[in-house]
């Protein structure tokens, strides 16, 4: 019996919520009346503005193609960086003499 009773108010619940829900949404034939009417056209603002930034664009790019390159000079110096240093490598001779092995040692090694 409680079931029953319970059952009851759920249902007197759910109906109050869908009226109220009713009250608040937009009818469906407003809404498909608002889908089906021709929508309105850009304002003029829009597509000036849009127009006018696609010229700023367009100017900036022909600017920009039309400006003379700058050759790079080829007596510029190059500037001394300060670890300028690790990059000099020693010269051949002293890396072949550092790591050279005397014939003897290569001799063993190798038989």
């Amino acid at each position: 019996m409680a079931d029953h009773d319970d059952d009851a108010e759920l249902r007197e619940r759910f109906e109050k919520l869908k009226q109220r829900d009713a009250q608040i949404a937009p009818s469906f034939q407003r809404l498909m009346r608002a889908a089906e009417a021709p929508h309105k056209k850009r304002s003029r603002w829009a597509w000036a503005a849009v127009s006018f930034a696609a010229s700023v664009l367009v100017l900036f790019g022909l600017a920009i193609s039309v400006m003379p390159r700058r050759s790079p000079s080829p007596m510029r110096p190059r500037a001394k960086l300060p670890l300028d240093f690790l990059l000099q490598m020693p010269s051949a001779e002293a890396t072949q003499s550092a790591f050279a092995m005397p014939r003897s040692v290569g001799k063993s090694f190798l038989e």
